[in-house]
């Protein structure tokens, strides 16, 4: 609901006030700098307003035809993938108005993104919103960002620079089979530019309010070795504005905090990246990229029947290399290694996280059959400690405080074609894994080409889902040997109580999925899927969930009306239902029945565009077993636009929003959740091809 008036004509003086300060001199002189970068350089990059406008007068058979890897670990045509895949290209990304990561997620249908305060998001794929969604696997270049503390991804602390971004690819339904556990309801993997493609410099300005109220990316890149060798330095700073604290029924605050007034959620962070590419004979090519990033966010949270700060600290560093080498015939070997660390410290848990990653893959064959296999092993360290700046009176943690996993892996995958109109692909994924075991997740998919412009697909897939580590090691301590018994402690030893179940089992997932595309012109396309999965828990406690299931429907449609605009609907249908062990049945939690969305790309003339996306979401809850819905975040609408004026060849200026303000779109139990503000942000953008 839109704020009153007084409220309106108040944030409208905050914003005004804001972009004073923004326009003061220290700012000024900043912009004129960046500014004057684009206006002395005589060209503009390769990649940079000429790539955009390419994508923009794409058909929609080329925009078909781009190819992705997500779904197969190979090149493939999305057409004519057999999986529920969706690419955002770096179009849609640098065009949505979205300002953040997770928010691009919003545009794809089948997935769903809600907001809990200014720097936390509720994400999943075909299942309800959790911030920790220990289903769906995400990477950024191949690497996990998966975190199997709690399982899911800390996306405040993965804040990239759009610009950076070459596209994201997503899959929508189970990768288990090809990238290993956790990749049971979906995939997102980002995919971020090569260095060959952002030669010279580039810088960005803005400040608003709202979801950013202000960000600094700066780059360059240029080639040595004869041009052999091509390499980038990116720095990224990035601070969010505040949420609103909601009404008492649609939040965790009890009545503590006044509805409307600003909220303690504000943060944001600093990263720099370095990415190197080295290319030698026969196309071989080395990639090696490394970053560091430092993050520093506010919450509340839920202590007791109080609420209270809770300051968030973030240090993660990354390095990672990949080799890539084609062997003749069509067959190409490739080689990763990553290493990634990531400390935490809030008020009630430090852990210190390590996971170092080698995969290796081999690719041979032809158009009419083609084998991809490869070998995996992962190493993931966690120490965890109570914080020594808070009391620790029955805290939560983890015991024991040190944990160590191992993983191996082998996989394979055979696609052939039966006939020139039909392909099988038949594959699976053997993982033995220190803590859960060997497990085999196999998938049988068949695409079916009843035309050059229709494809049907059929996919049929066991995925499994590991217990991440709150699983088995939560833990209370400080308690009471009076109270262990009522705690529900599975052991208890000198005030340590343990939560956890040492012994949790793997989750069994079976995928029917249907599917179907059209491209009835070069105008039009069309992209259904259909789904059912089940879950088995393993679990047969009268209290504990032991059998889930979601079914779905997903519609996208994309109309290019004219050459200079673009329309895009899509409508979600998913409905499910958690069984428990004593028999009763409730709605999955936070899982909208269904959302629409339409999109639109409209470039008004040469210099001019206006593009933006509007969304309606059904309500969401949650229910127990010994009461009604507990929590409940009403249906709301949100429209994101766009204004961007190209100034000249390398220089852009934009404005960027959504509306309306104050809604709720995701409720976490333990912490304070926050309403979305309305936003605004003004932005320049430069690109030159050298200082």
């Amino acid at each position: 609901m839109l704020n009153p008036p007084m409220a309106v004509h108040r944030n409208g003086r905050r914003l005004f006030h804001r972009l004073q300060l923004a326009l003061s001199a220290r700012v000024r002189s900043v912009a004129a700098g960046v500014a004057s970068l684009a206006l002395a350089s005589s060209a503009s990059l390769a990649q940079g307003t000429g790539g955009l406008d390419d994508l923009l007068n794409m058909d929609l058979a080329r925009l078909n035809e781009l190819k992705v890897s997500i779904a197969a670990r190979v090149p493939q045509e999305a057409f004519l993938t057999p999986a529920a895949v969706v690419v955002l290209t770096r179009d849609d990304i640098l065009r949505s108005g979205f300002q953040r990561l997770p928010d691009l997620l919003r545009m794809v249908p089948g997935l769903h993104v809600g907001k809990g305060d200014a720097n936390k998001w509720g994400i999943s794929a075909r299942n309800g919103m959790g911030r920790f969604t220990s289903t769906m696997l995400v990477m950024i270049d191949g690497r996990h960002v998966y975190t199997p503390l709690f399982g899911g991804v800390r996306w405040e602390i993965h804040a990239l620079a759009l610009d950076d971004i070459d596209r994201i690819e997503i899959v929508r339904g189970p990768g288990g089979p090809l990238w290993g556990a956790n990749a049971v309801d979906g995939i997102v993997h980002i995919v971020t530019r090569r260095a060959a493609d952002t030669q010279g410099s580039a810088a960005r300005l803005a400040f608003g309010q709202g979801d950013v109220d202000r960000e600094l990316w700066v780059r360059h890149g240029a080639t040595a070795a004869g041009g052999a060798l091509a390499w980038r330095l990116s720095a990224h700073h990035v601070h969010s504005d505040t949420g609103d604290y909601l009404p008492t029924a649609q939040s965790t605050h009890r009545g503590q905090r006044q509805a409307g007034q600003a909220a303690l959620d504000g943060g944001g962070g600093s990263g720099l990246t370095l990415r190197a590419e080295w290319s030698g004979q026969s196309a071989e090519r080395l990639t090696m990229q490394a970053g560091a990033r430092r993050h520093r966010f506010d919450e509340e949270r839920v202590v007791a029947g109080s609420v209270r700060r809770n300051p968030i600290a973030f240090d993660a560093g990354y390095a990672q290399a990949l080799w890539e080498r084609p062997l003749g015939g069509g067959a190409q070997a490739q080689l990763q290694v990553t290493l990634d660390r990531v400390n935490l410290r809030d008020d009630i848990l430090v852990e210190q996280q390590s996971l170092f990653d080698v995969d290796f893959q081999h690719s041979a064959g032809s158009s009419v059959s083609r084998l991809t296999w490869g070998l995996g092993a992962r190493h993931y360290r966690s120490r965890a400690a109570l914080p020594d700046t808070v009391p620790c009176n029955t805290c939560f943690g983890l015991w024991p405080g040190n944990a160590e996993q191992t993983t191996l892996s082998a996989f394979a995958q055979q696609e052939h074609s039966l006939r020139d109109d039909l392909a099988l692909t038949a594959g699976a994924k053997l993982e033995h894994n220190s803590q859960a075991g060997t497990h085999l997740q196999p998938t049988l998919r068949l695409a079916w080409s009843l035309s050059p412009s229709q494809q049907a697909w059929f996919a049929l897939t066991r995925p499994v889902r590991t217990p991440t580590r709150v699983d088995r090691d939560q833990a209370l301590f400080n308690v009471a040997p009076t109270l262990a018994g009522a705690l529900g402690c599975i052991s208890y030893t000198q005030g340590t109580c343990l939560l956890g179940n040492r012994d949790a089992p793997t989750w069994k997932v079976r995928s029917l999925e249907l599917g179907y595309r059209s491209r009835p012109s070069e105008a039009l396309g069309i992209d259904l899927a259909a789904f059912h999965t089940a879950y088995d828990y393993g679990t047969s406690s009268g209290a504990s969930i032991a059998r889930s299931s979601v079914v779905g429907v997903e519609a996208l449609v994309r109309h290019r009306a004219t050459r200079g605009l673009m329309l895009e609907a899509s409508w979600t249908r998913h409905q499910g239902e958690d069984r428990y062990g004593s028999g009763a049945v409730l709605p999955v939690p936070w899982l909208p029945a269904w959302e629409l969305g339409l999109r639109w790309q409209w470039r008004l003339t040469d210099a001019l565009r206006f593009d933006g996306s509007l969304e309606r979401v059904a309500r969401t809850e949650r229910r127990t077993l010994v009461s009604t819905a507990i929590a409940a975040l009403p249906a709301y609408t949100r429209l994101q636009a766009r204004v961007g004026w190209r100034l000249s060849d390398g220089l852009e200026l934009s404005l960027a929003g959504n509306l309306p303000d104050g809604r709720g779109e995701y409720l976490e139990a333990l912490k304070v959740n926050t309403g979305v503000r309305r936003s605004l942000l003004l932005a320049l953008s430069v690109q030159s091809a050298g200082l």
